[in-house]
């Protein structure tokens, strides 16, 4: 489900989400649950309600910081791709995608990153960075904040998962 300060999903939203998400554990590694939400993508209500509710943290971020709508909207790779870019047409912003190392060309800023499979960074292309709100499906403990003061991105809808 969506978990944002700003904007709670109404129960059937939350109903909705839980009913189409997968889980899979000891995926990847073992003891780690993997909560996969490619099933909300395939499903024409789940995809609806997940882009409306980005829309609507977006939205709420913007307004709580007394701030324009963001440029852009970043997704995270890989499922943050297309959740972000679907945000991105429902709000009228463009998309700017954060990867992986090394798979981004040209200049570059990086932010190190800590989750349950592993260590990472991730990049963002240089000079992008203005206006842009990041819509995150997860990030590392700690990786709100190192991703905020390391590239100035500020993450306002993150898509976590509980039990």
């Amino acid at each position: 489900m969506l978990l944002n300060a700003a904007v709670t999903p109404p129960a059937d939203r939350e109903r909705l989400w839980r009913s189409l998400v997968t889980t899979h554990p000891d995926t990847p590694v073992a003891g780690v649950t993997f909560r996969d939400v490619l099933p909300i993508l395939r499903d024409p209500a789940g995809l609806a309600s997940v882009v409306a509710a980005l829309a609507d943290a977006t939205a709420a971020a913007a307004t709580a910081a007394g701030t324009p709508p963001a440029d852009l909207l970043a997704g995270i790779e890989a499922r943050g791709f297309p959740l972000a870019t679907a945000a991105a047409a429902a709000t009228g912003a463009g998309f700017l995608a954060i990867r992986k190392a090394g798979k981004t060309p040209g200049a570059v800023v990086s932010a190190a990153f800590a989750s349950e499979y592993g260590e990472g960074v991730l990049e963002v292309a240089a000079g992008a960075l203005v206006g842009v709100a990041v819509l995150a499906e997860l990030i590392g403990l700690g990786g709100r904040e190192r991703l905020r003061t390391e590239t100035g991105l500020e993450v306002v809808a993150l898509m976590t998962y509980d039990a």
